[in-house]
């Protein structure tokens, strides 16, 4: 039997990337292993996992890892080598402290789920196994935003890249903006396989009366700038409710709960498992993610929560972001607004009338099987059988 390994910082049984590439290796008649933190919820399909990155480590390690982190960026800037960056990520990751139990396993296959696992892989495993890099992001901007991220990290990233691309067999990212700029900055165009979800058949729940109920879930940045849409909520009138399931940064979240408490038509509520979002998204009318653009990756971002809305039956409301945008229109499942104000997006809710939401809730039902999992992992599926010939 073929072994495979997938390599994530974050645990894989709840992120739904990697989580649906370990299924459908399983699927493909591999055995799974996994180097990530300890699984929350079981996978059946994982034989294995090597312990890294745990969620609880002491102060003097984050200091620690801190200041790794830093030599890392001097390093990026200095152009140092692969080597390097092996012994240093695998200090920063806790690789090392699996290093001798790996040596013990070979595989036939393994896929990265971010750039600072690479040097380990490619310093160990080149010409040994087959290495895909699934990047959901454009490194070298990841938080743009950030100055010291500009000018101290970024250079890292950067360099990374240019290291690291060249030297792996297979490589696929989030949106065709994210693809194309790949291939400019380093001449390698990664495929692109989107984050759908699996297909879900639901029936169409036609909005009977206002208030409409949205629903918004997902991690709480603050450079995603979510209390835009507790803002838009205050201009609709009391047409329209809004409910967010939020993880992430807790200061944020309270900050967030504090402003959206002002209003009778916004709530908060614990989120839910990942296995149980669709059953949660179909209590509500419409999917709402108002992403203004921070930088170039919030600006092409093409995110789980779109496709989960449409696979729950909801449609969606959106931003003008390019890449949501091209879809919602080509299929018929959003409603978008002309610009990134609050006042263009209440401008826009208030325009639309019952019968145009149904509209999107009935289309993004129709197409929800060309917009799922089932149809996109056959392009992950076409790179893994190619590369395993």
């Amino acid at each position: 039997m073929k072994k495979a390994l997938v390599a994530s910082l974050p645990d894989p049984s709840g992120n739904p990337r990697p989580n649906r590439a370990i299924k459908l290796l399983y699927n493909m008649g591999f055995e799974v292993h996994t180097l990530s933190p300890r699984l929350k919820y079981k996978m059946k399909e994982v034989t294995l996992t090597f312990e890294i990155n745990p969620s609880e480590i002491s102060n003097s390690f984050k200091i620690f890892r801190r200041l790794l982190l830093l030599i890392n960026s001097l390093a990026g800037i200095f152009k140092l080598g692969i080597s390097f960056f092996h012994k240093t990520y695998s200090l920063i990751w806790k690789i090392k402290d699996q290093e001798e139990r790996l040596k013990n396993e070979y595989y036939n296959l393994i896929i990265v789920e971010d750039l600072t696992l690479l040097p380990f892989f490619v310093k160990n495993y080149t010409n040994k196994s087959k290495i895909i890099l699934d990047a959901r992001e454009y490194y070298p901007k990841e938080m743009e935003g950030s100055f010291y991220f500009r000018h101290i990290v970024a250079p890292e990233k950067r360099h990374l890249c240019k290291l690291l691309l060249k030297k792996i067999d297979g490589f696929y990212t989030v949106s065709n903006g994210l693809a194309e700029l790949f291939e400019r900055e380093f001449s390698i165009r990664p495929e692109v396989i989107r984050s759908t979800p699996y297909y879900n058949k639901v029936k169409y729940k036609p909005i009977k009366d206002f208030p409409v109920k949205l629903v918004h879930h997902g991690v709480a940045n603050r450079d995603r700038l979510l209390e835009n849409m507790i803002f838009v909520l205050a201009g609709l009138e009391g047409r329209y409710t809004l409910d967010f399931y939020l993880t992430g940064d807790e200061n944020y979240i309270r900050e967030l709960k504090v402003l959206g408490h002002k209003s009778k038509n916004v709530n908060f509520h614990d989120p839910v498992p990942f296995s149980e979002i669709n059953e949660m998204l179909c209590s509500y009318d419409i999917g709402f993610y108002f992403l203004v653009p921070a930088g170039f990756n919030t600006k092409f971002n093409l995110p789980n929560k779109f496709f989960e809305f449409i696979q729950a039956g909801l449609g969606v409301v959106i931003g003008p972001s390019p890449e949501m945008s091209l879809i919602a229109q080509e299929f018929g499942v959003g409603i978008i607004s002309d610009d990134f104000t609050v006042q263009s997006m209440i401008k826009t809710l208030k325009s639309k009338s019952l019968k145009d939401l149904n509209l999107i809730k009935n289309n993004s039902i129709e197409v929800a099987l060309q917009l799922s999992w089932e149809t996109e992992s056959k392009k992950l599926e076409s790179i893994i059988k190619n590369l395993m010939v």
